[in-house]
C-alpha cells in the first residue's frame, strides 16, 4: 500500500471516546506538515480532574512518529515537557482516551528513546489502522 491514509477518521474516534466520558475537547487541529500526520486536541480543564487541577489547560497531540502525547499549555504559548503513551503510534482508539482520562501526569512516562517510527518509513499496518476509520 503506497497510499497514505488520512487520519481525521483515527482522531475523531478518539474525541468520541472522550466524550462518551464528558470530556470536551475545546479545540481540535489536525493536519499534514512536512508529510507528518498530525492532531491536536484542547481539553476543557474542568473535565478532567484526575489530570488537572481545574484551570491548567492540557493539550493532547498525536503525531505519526510519536504518538499520543499529553503536555500543560503554559502561559504565554509555552507547553511543559510532553509525557507519551505506550510504545505504539497506534493504540486503540478507545485505549487512547481511556490514557487521557486515567492518569495523571505522575503516571505518564516521559520518553528519552526517541520516535517509534519516521514518517518515510512504510507502514501497510498503520495505514491500514487509519484507512479503517474512514
Amino acid at each position: 500500500m503506497n497510499e497514505r491514509a488520512d487520519h481525521t477518521g483515527y482522531i475523531r474516534a478518539v474525541i468520541a471516546h472522550l466524550a462518551e466520558d464528558d470530556v470536551r475537547v475545546t479545540k481540535t487541529s489536525i493536519g499534514t506538515t512536512s508529510g507528518l500526520r498530525w492532531a491536536q486536541l484542547d481539553l476543557e480543564p474542568e473535565d478532567c480532574p484526575r489530570l488537572t487541577d481545574g484551570e491548567t489547560h492540557y493539550v493532547v497531540s498525536w503525531d505519526e512518529e510519536e504518538g499520543w502525547g499529553v503536555c500543560a499549555a503554559l502561559e504565554r504559548g509555552g507547553r511543559s515537557e510532553i509525557y507519551h503513551h505506550g510504545l505504539r503510534v497506534d493504540p486503540p482508539a478507545a485505549t487512547a482516551a481511556l490514557w487521557v482520562l486515567g492518569n495523571t501526569l505522575e503516571f505518564y512516562p516521559p520518553r528519552e528513546d526517541g520516535p517509534f517510527r519516521h514518517r518515510t518509513d512504510a507502514s501497510p499496518e498503520l495505514e491500514k489502522f487509519l484507512a479503517d476509520f474512514s
